[in-house]
């Protein structure tokens, strides 16, 4: 039931966030934000509106994935290449962010990793990394979390 749809088309509340979160580190997309062996491409910022109870569920089928293509050459379920845990960013005060980024003074991915981290404690809730597990070459990540109205 999920439809990808222009940010445009967010909620207002969801667009305000992802501004913010954007305005915060304008040099996201050229950073590399996963400190792993897949952390190769840049950033960017995304909504999913209306996740329901389950924010697994809802990154997965965001993600347009529901099955392995025809000759995938594997009879693995795509859920099980899943990995889901829960966090807490409110170590921010530590020098934390919320992809684990060790706070380097003064240097703009530092800045701006801590800026987003900021934002995304004081404006959301239930944190979380989704993402697939490190066997799977080139995969997405998604630090996520619920706004305080749910969704």
């Amino acid at each position: 039931n999920f439809q990808p749809c222009a940010m445009g088309d967010a909620p207002l509340a969801a667009r305000e966030l992802a501004d913010a979160l954007a305005e915060a580190y304008p040099d996201l997309e050229d950073s590399r934000v996963v400190w792993d062996s897949r952390g190769v491409d840049g950033g960017e910022v995304v909504v999913i509106s209306n996740p329901g109870p389950d924010p697994e569920k809802a990154c997965f089928c965001a993600l347009g994935l529901h099955t392995f293509p025809e000759g995938s050459g594997t009879a693995e379920s795509p859920r099980s290449t899943v990995t889901f845990e829960w966090q807490d960013w409110t170590n921010v005060a530590e020098g934390l962010s919320f992809n684990e980024f060790e706070e380097v003074e003064g240097t703009s991915e530092s800045i701006g990793f801590m800026a987003m981290t900021t934002i995304m404690t004081e404006q959301l809730t239930q944190h979380f990394v989704f993402g697939f597990r490190e066997d799977i070459a080139i995969a997405p990540v998604i630090y996520g979390g619920y706004s305080r109205e749910g969704s």
